[in-house]
């Protein structure tokens, strides 16, 4: 893992679990995931579980670190910015996913084809 991208997920880490309050603690353990999409951009998600058991996702996007969280799919995984002004979903199944942006109830892909090397 990059020591830059190592360093900011700590940082990261670090701030997520003070915003969850005392005695809440992540697991920052997981694997890194780098997709390549059919754009040639690439992706990065790095999964952070906290002790209630929910997963945080950190999508490393186009300079961005957004934060996301779980939201009902009927297949795959799918995850939502946590952020309101950012409207971004990250989808996956097996080794493949996307990302879109999701306003007024629609949605329009932003990478798609996105694979695990």
């Amino acid at each position: 893992m990059p020591a830059r991208l190592l360093a900011i997920l700590m940082l990261t880490t670090i701030a997520a679990a003070a915003e969850e309050g005392p005695g809440e603690t992540l697991d920052a353990s997981g694997p890194l995931l780098s997709y390549l999409c059919d754009s040639g951009a690439e992706l990065q998600l790095a999964e952070v579980m906290l002790e209630t058991g929910e997963t945080l996702v950190f999508l490393f996007f186009d300079g961005d670190e957004i934060q996301m969280r779980a939201v009902p799919a009927a297949s795959g995984t799918r995850y939502r910015a946590l952020d309101p002004e950012t409207p971004l979903i990250w989808w996956s199944k097996g080794e493949e996913g996307f990302l879109a942006r999701e306003a007024d109830g629609e949605s329009g892909m932003l990478e798609t084809g996105c694979r695990l090397p």
